[in-house]
C-alpha cells in the first residue's frame, strides 16, 4: 500500500508538473504572440501617421495650393513626387472642391468620391479620415 501511495504521489507530481509546464508554455507562446501583434500594430500605426503627415505637408505645398496650375498638372506633380522621392504609394491623386478625382493623364476628373460618407465628413469637418482600402476608377 505504501508503494501504491508513493507511486500515486509521484504520478500526481508528474501530472501537476506537466500541467504547470503546459500552462507555462502556453503563457509564453501567448506572450510572444501578443508582442508580435503589438509590434505589427505599432508598425501599422506608424505608417498611417506617416501617411497623414505626408498628406498634410502636401496640402501646404505651394505648387498644390497654387491657383495657377490645373488639377491635371497637380496630379502629375504628385505622381512625380511619389516616384522621385520613392514614397512607396501605388498612386497619389488630387481632389477638387466637388470631390472629383484627378490624375495626370486626364484634363477632367476621372471619378468622384462625393457619395462616400467619410469624404462628406472630411469636407464638412476637416477632420482626418482613415478608411479601409477601396477601389475607385481614378
Amino acid at each position: 500500500m505504501k508503494k501504491f501511495l508513493i507511486s500515486l504521489g509521484l504520478a500526481a507530481l508528474f501530472v501537476g508538473g506537466t500541467l504547470f509546464a503546459g500552462k507555462t508554455a502556453l503563457h509564453t507562446v501567448s506572450d510572444f504572440a501578443n508582442r508580435e501583434n503589438l509590434e505589427k500594430t505599432t508598425l501599422v500605426q506608424e505608417r498611417v501617421q506617416e501617411t497623414i503627415s505626408l498628406l498634410e505637408d502636401l496640402s501646404e505645398d505651394p505648387y498644390i495650393r497654387s491657383k495657377e496650375h490645373s488639377y491635371q498638372e497637380k496630379a502629375a506633380y504628385l505622381t512625380d513626387k511619389n516616384q522621385q522621392e520613392n514614397l512607396g504609394y501605388m498612386m497619389l491623386r488630387i481632389l477638387d472642391e466637388e470631390i472629383g478625382v484627378y490624375r495626370e493623364d486626364a484634363e477632367s476628373s476621372v471619378s468622384n468620391l462625393g457619395s462616400r460618407d467619410y469624404m462628406q465628413k472630411l469636407y464638412k469637418t476637416g477632420e482626418v479620415q482613415v478608411t479601409d482600402a477601396f477601389l475607385c476608377r481614378g
